[in-house]
């Protein structure tokens, strides 16, 4: 986030998303539609 805020000024959701989606598999956690709900179609670009 550090970086795109560096970059442009503005956080993107997508930007905020994916990095949600970093942390919650360096936790182990699997990252669900329930969680991320109108979002979770961000998470299953990669």
């Amino acid at each position: 986030m550090l970086l795109a805020a560096e970059n442009s000024g503005v956080i993107a959701m997508e930007e905020v998303i994916n990095a949600t989606k970093k942390e919650f598999q360096k936790i182990g956690n699997v990252c669900s539609q329930s969680e991320f709900g109108k979002y979770y179609e961000l998470i299953c670009k990669d």
